[in-house]
């Protein structure tokens, strides 16, 4: 029996041209080439991609970390600045209105001190005035010889001597130092008239009555002190 081979190597076709050898160096460039390849990098790049973009992502979080960071510190310091101003302007408006109330405390303090001052001075003016009058009373009630005194004796009672020739019975009475002194006068005012000058004890020096038909004038410091002080305007205690 013949022995049956597995494999007829008749059947084989061997390729011994030198074209269709194995050559390694062409393996090694067209694994080179495949590298190369753009279809082949772009596969590459895509597969790198999510690294690279993971790597990104750190980065732009570390970088938007570090702007919120820088925004935090501007708007703390904004915040500060105009909480500042604002301070200062409460605090400006504040003392403003205290000032105004301690302004207005002051005016109605002053306004009270200035009734009530108004009112003490309304309550001692009359009484200061009585004073002053009853001292006055007390002085022109004192038989005092004064040149002034006879000076204002002759200026009132000159007026009336010159028309006292037209009068009927005219009569003057004066005070027992001023006798001689209204003889004078009537000698020289009045030569031609009758009068009658009589001594009267209500009359201080300086003072006269002047009494005819037709009028009484009295000239009596006391009588003219009376009629200015109702003539002024301040009250009295009297």
């Amino acid at each position: 029996m013949e022995d049956q081979k597995i494999f007829n190597t008749d059947q084989v076709s061997w390729y011994e041209d030198d074209d269709n050898q194995l050559d390694y160096q062409v393996a090694f460039e067209e694994a080179e080439s495949f590298k190369t390849d753009p279809l082949v990098q772009e596969g590459v790049n895509e597969t790198d991609e999510p690294q690279q973009q993971q790597v990104d992502v750190k980065e732009l979080l570390r970088e938007r970390d570090q702007k919120w960071k820088e925004r935090i510190k501007k708007s703390r310091a904004a915040a500060f600045s105009k909480g500042v101003e604002q301070g200062k302007q409460q605090g400006y408006e504040q003392a403003e209105k205290e000032f105004k109330q301690k302004e207005q405390q002051l005016e109605m303090m002053f306004e009270k001190a200035h009734m009530e001052w108004h009112a003490r001075h309304e309550a001692l003016n009359p009484g200061l005035l009585d004073l002053v009058f009853e001292i006055v009373e007390e002085i022109v009630g004192l038989p005092v010889e004064n040149p002034a005194i006879r000076e204002s004796l002759e200026e009132e009672l000159s007026v009336l001597l010159h028309g006292a020739e037209e009068e009927i019975k005219p009569l003057v009475r004066v005070s027992e130092s001023d006798y001689k002194f209204v003889e004078e006068l009537v000698e020289k005012y009045a030569p031609e008239a009758t009068l009658t000058i009589r001594v009267s004890e209500d009359c201080n020096p300086g003072e006269f009555e002047f009494e005819t038909d037709k009028k009484m004038v009295v000239y009596r410091f006391k009588e003219m002190l009376n009629d200015f002080r109702e003539n002024l305007s301040l009250p009295s205690w009297k």
